[in-house]
């Protein structure tokens, strides 16, 4: 935090991407820090970013592995904290919690914390043993969700693991909220056009593996029966 008379603390935040849903945030962080993003881009649906903290750089693919060219403005920058996205496709995960080691620099893990279309096993399945392994080891993790953080609170000694739920928008969506809290249930509703049928919403991102459409042919099959 930025404290008169004292050392600003450096942060560096490690992404496969900057989507825009994040800005807030890492804004956030930005006016609290000396805060450096370092990502990529994709093209794969999301809108993307690029502001004044955030540093693009290439990235050298290798079937499903990434590493993002970044290790030389890395010892350039000399962070205090690396928080990086929980993904072992990253090749930068790794070189990041080496170089956390030999710095002293503290490491923090950020993201879902397992393939959630399967179960955590990590006696069975190498991948969750990697993630274990990190969990583990390292400084903090934080997650997205609540029943990952009781699983892993369970699982593991780690004491120092966090939930922050995806990092939307808070004050926006509150003040949003609030907004039809005051207006009314009854009123929003027909405001929105909900009646006494089947009403459903869909709060994510609209990219094509979250199978909206398929959400819309089961609203049409209950319509029929």
């Amino acid at each position: 935090m930025k404290i008169k008379g004292k050392k600003t603390l450096k942060v560096a935040m490690v992404q496969g991407i900057f989507p825009h849903y994040r800005e807030g945030i890492f804004s956030k962080l930005s006016e609290e820090y000396d805060f450096k993003l370092f990502h990529s881009s994709l093209d794969n649906g999301i809108p993307q970013k690029e502001l004044h903290f955030s540093n693009k750089i290439g990235a050298f693919n290798f079937k499903s592995l990434k590493y993002l060219r970044m290790t030389l403005s890395l010892f350039k920058f000399r962070p205090d904290v690396i928080i990086h996205e929980f993904s072992l496709s990253l090749v930068n995960l790794y070189v990041c919690y080496l170089y956390s080691k030999i710095t002293g620099c503290k490491f923090i893990v950020w993201g879902h914390g397992y393939d959630r279309k399967n179960k955590f096993d990590p006696k069975l399945n190498f991948a969750d043993k990697v993630r274990a392994f990190f969990v583990e080891s390292s400084d903090a993790v934080v997650l997205y969700s609540d029943d990952v953080q009781q699983l892993f609170q369970r699982t593991f000694d780690q004491k120092n693991i966090f939930v922050a739920r995806n990092s939307i928008q808070s004050k926006e969506k509150d003040d949003l909220y609030n907004a039809m809290e005051y207006e009314g249930r009854t009123l929003v509703k027909a405001r929105l056009g909900f009646g006494d049928n089947i009403n459903i919403g869909f709060v994510a991102r609209l990219t094509s593996i979250k199978k909206v459409l398929l959400l819309c042919d089961l609203v049409e099959s209950f319509k029929l029966q």
